[in-house]
C-alpha cells in the first residue's frame, strides 16, 4: 500500500461541500436568459409541418392519369394491353362516382361507376406491363357474400339425431 494514495483526513466532508461557496461568502448567482445560451439539437425551433387530414377526402386536383387493362373480360392474355385513361372522382348528389375518360380533356366519360359500400380496393400488386417491365396495379372489387347452408363432414344434422333415438 502506497502512502501517496491516502485520502487526506481533512476531506472527510462531502465532495459537494467543496463546490459550495465558503460560509460567509454572499456572492449571488445570476441566471442567464435561455436565448444567450447556444442552441442544442434537443431544443431547436419546431419547424415541422402539420399533418394532412385523414382520411384524405378533399382532393382539389382534376383527377389521375392511370392505365386500364383492355379488354375488361379475360380473353387470351396475349391479346390484352394497357390503355392510358384519365380518372375523376365526382359527386352526383351525395353519392361518389368514379368516371373514366379516354383523355384529360374529354367531356363525356366512357364509363361511370357509382361507388358503394360493397366495393373494396385490393392491395397494390404488380403485373406484366410489356416485355421489359411491370406495372403497379390495384383492383376495384365488388364484394358479395352469399350464405349457403351446408353440412361439414362428420356433422350430424338435427333430423338424423331425432331418427337415431
Amino acid at each position: 500500500f502506497d502512502n501517496t494514495q491516502e485520502i487526506p483526513s481533512a476531506t472527510t466532508e462531502s465532495i459537494f461541500a467543496q463546490a459550495a461557496p465558503p460560509v460567509g461568502d454572499e456572492r449571488q448567482i445570476t441566471r442567464t436568459d435561455s436565448q444567450e445560451t447556444p442552441p442544442t439539437p434537443l431544443f431547436d425551433e419546431d419547424v415541422s409541418q402539420p399533418l394532412e387530414d385523414f382520411p384524405r377526402i378533399n382532393y382539389d386536383g382534376p383527377g389521375w392519369e392511370m392505365q386500364l387493362r383492355q379488354p375488361n373480360k379475360k380473353k387470351i392474355t396475349g391479346q390484352r394491353f394497357w390503355k392510358k385513361i384519365f380518372v375523376k372522382l365526382v359527386f352526383q348528389g351525395e353519392n361518389p362516382v368514379l368516371q373514366l375518360f379516354n383523355g384529360k380533356d374529354d367531356k363525356d366519360p366512357f364509363q361511370e361507376l357509382p361507388l358503394q359500400p360493397c366495393y373494396s380496393v385490393s392491395e397494390i400488386g404488380a403485373q406484366q406491363y410489356d416485355q421489359y417491365g411491370k406495372i403497379f396495379t390495384v383492383k376495384l372489387q365488388f364484394i358479395y357474400y352469399k350464405e349457403r347452408p351446408g353440412v361439414r363432414p362428420g356433422q350430424v344434422t338435427k333430423a338424423e339425431r331425432i331418427t337415431i333415438n
